[in-house]
């Protein structure tokens, strides 16, 4: 008995640390917004912030007396699945709606049971049926859903097929026992340098170069990449990765919160209502203990 409170106890911990993170990035939402008005590439955008968030966890690493080059081989591999999150995005959000960007961005949720089971044999618990509409109809409600399928929403879906296979791949590296702050370095330099590349053969570098630009840069730099993604990978530690990539779905969440009080947009009931939909599928997942990480079958 006592070994299940400590194990709830670390899960609920995980929990709660994957909604910060998930705050955190909400916030970054409508500041990227304001980066791009600034002429400012995605890419290029992307190649700087993730260089030196790279830097920063290379250093807390090494002080930390870790080994920050062990298991190169995960970081890559995660690296360049975030990558794929990131730039496929960025670049479909040239051709497509934000709205639509949004929604099949979330999609990721539906991704990730079955590529769990067809790539690790496992079944997802039947919850995850339920929970699984309920998310969607709260995310359809929140973005705005579908309107019209072009080049971008392909490229987005690509996307959300990358989030799935990222969260289980980290899921299985940090159970593994790899460190969140090595993982974390490894997968941001891996990123810069596929950045780099995309950035020098297609982006392109702004002319002029403000100081808000460069405070919005730090502030990109230390809290939703160093700190949420050490937090996604902490979490990850013990919380089953399905209910991880439902409650990644308080992301979209957040950024309309943001987007409401900071950002000075417009407030839509029917967008608060999807975010009240979206909690109630986090909440039934947090009260049935979902579990995808079922005895392989």
């Amino acid at each position: 008995m006592e070994l299940e409170i400590k194990t709830k106890k670390r899960e609920t911990a995980g929990s709660l640390s994957v909604v910060l993170a998930c705050a955190i990035w909400g916030s970054s939402f409508f500041m990227v917004e304001d980066i791009v008005k600034h002429n400012i590439h995605p890419w290029v955008l992307t190649t700087v912030t993730m260089t030196l968030s790279s830097l920063v966890m290379l250093t807390i690493s090494l002080l930390a007396g870790k080994k920050p080059f062990k298991n190169f081989g995960q970081g890559i591999t995660l690296g360049v699945m975030l990558a794929f999150i990131l730039l496929p995005q960025g670049f479909g959000l040239q051709y497509t709606t934000a709205s639509n960007s949004g929604f099949i961005t979330g999609l990721f949720i539906v991704f990730v049971p079955f590529v769990n089971y067809l790539f690790f044999k496992r079944k997802p618990a039947k919850e995850v049926f339920i929970a699984i509409p309920l998310a969607l109809i709260g995310l359809w409600m929140l973005t705005g859903g579908i309107r019209g399928i072009n080049l971008g929403d392909g490229l987005t879906l690509i996307t959300a097929v990358a989030c799935a296979f990222h969260v289980l791949y980290a899921d299985r590296f940090i159970k593994s026992g790899s460190n969140p702050l090595v993982i974390s370095f490894q997968q941001y330099a891996t990123v810069a340098v596929v950045a780099c590349i995309m950035a020098l053969s297609f982006g392109r570098l702004p002319e002029t170069f403000i100081p808000k630009v460069g405070l919005i840069m730090a502030y990109l730099i230390i809290f939703p990449n160093c700190i949420a993604f050490f937090l996604q990978f902490f979490a990850q530690k013990s919380v089953a990765p399905f209910k991880v990539s439902l409650l990644f779905l308080s992301e979209s969440v957040f950024a309309a919160l943001f987007s409401w009080t900071l950002g000075g947009e417009a407030f839509i009931p029917l967008k608060a209502a999807g975010g009240a939909v979206l909690v109630s599928a986090m909440v039934l997942a947090e009260l049935g203990s979902l579990k995808n990480t079922a005895e392989p079958g």
